[in-house]
């Protein structure tokens, strides 16, 4: 299962790239808003058209802290965040370091429009001992989301192996996961995750959005590959 994310600082390119995307065999697609030049209430209008295509389409506009392209205002980006909601995308993503109040503000907004609800937390440092990884994933089940998406930085080729023992020690509970490494050092796990139980993995259509991410065509050029051993 591979999220294609999409970047585009204009809005009438996104339509044929979102067409690019599902050609190449995406499960998901997600647009990065914050890649937008101009971000308003018009701007994010147009994006309507895009949450009726054929497969789920996530809506991010993505805090600049934890690898957002712009530094927006944190009261003016939740209020962006409750239009993207309104639009009724099938997800919409929220950084679990929000805060407790408005996360569930969102939650109840996202809810009354029958859009869920991907809570992440990306780190762009390090990635942490599966300890502590555990512990993060706990404490962001307190909330009534749909998918954990938890990002982390590779600093070496082991840091792969603390993301898959996770995996192996999960104990989901009506929710779904994301999880990998981002980085040179953490594409093995960006590519293998699925196959430990993240519900998608990401891949770019033509521009990367994170460390380590690699195009569509090369992924699944990979995952033929591995079909074959």
């Amino acid at each position: 299962m591979i999220c294609v994310s999409i970047a585009s600082n204009r809005v009438n390119e996104l339509n044929n790239k979102i067409k690019k995307a599902l050609n190449s065999g995406a499960s998901f697609i997600e647009i990065r808003v914050d890649y937008l030049n101009n971000i308003n209430k018009n701007s994010l209008s147009y994006l309507k058209q895009f949450t009726n295509i054929s497969i789920p389409i996530i809506f991010t506009l993505r805090k600049y802290s934890e690898g957002g392209i712009k530094d927006i205002d944190e009261e003016f980006r939740l209020k962006l965040i409750n239009e993207l909601i309104n639009l009724s995308p099938s997800y919409i993503d929220l950084e679990y370091s929000i805060g407790k109040k408005e996360i569930l503000d969102l939650i109840r907004k996202c809810r009354s429009k029958n859009v869920k609800i991907i809570l992440s937390y990306h780190n762009f440092n390090q990635t942490f001992s599966e300890e502590k990884i555990l512990s993060l994933i706990k404490s962001m089940q307190e909330f009534d989301v749909d998918i954990l998406k938890l990002i982390f930085m590779a600093q070496n080729i082991f840091d792969n192996n603390k993301i898959f023992n996770v995996y192996k020690n999960l104990n989901k509970n009506n929710y779904e996961i994301v999880m990998f490494c981002m980085g040179k050092y953490g594409i093995i796990s960006r590519l293998l995750s699925p196959f430990y139980g993240a519900k998608f993995t990401f891949a770019s259509l033509d521009i990367a959005t994170a460390p380590g991410q690699i195009s569509i065509k090369d992924m699944q050029m990979i995952y033929e590959i591995l079909k074959l051993y």
